[in-house]
């Protein structure tokens, strides 16, 4: 498992709001937060989880397919990334 501070720097780089990222995760944005800022770690159970989306945040961050999407548009590709995170 990456750093909290690299984990936030893959989150921006993909073009994310934490609120996304914490959808992403499957976890509260304030969850989220204390991750991001190193004052709580993910368990165990999150862990995988949090490998695969971060294989998926780095090709959305190569893609940078977040950063100028809006809207509808926006929630139909969160949904698509969310289906894919979880494959």
């Amino acid at each position: 498992m990456t750093s909290p501070a690299f984990n936030y720097a893959l989150i921006t780089d993909a073009g994310l709001t934490q609120l996304e990222f914490a959808g992403l995760a499957g976890i509260s944005r304030s969850v989220a937060n204390r991750w991001i800022n190193g004052h709580t770690q993910p368990s165990r159970i999150k862990i995988a989880r949090l490998r695969a989306l971060e294989r998926v945040l780095r090709d959305v961050a190569r893609t940078q397919q977040f950063h100028t999407v809006k809207g509808r548009a926006r929630a139909t590709a969160l949904a698509a990334l969310t289906k894919r995170v979880k494959s």
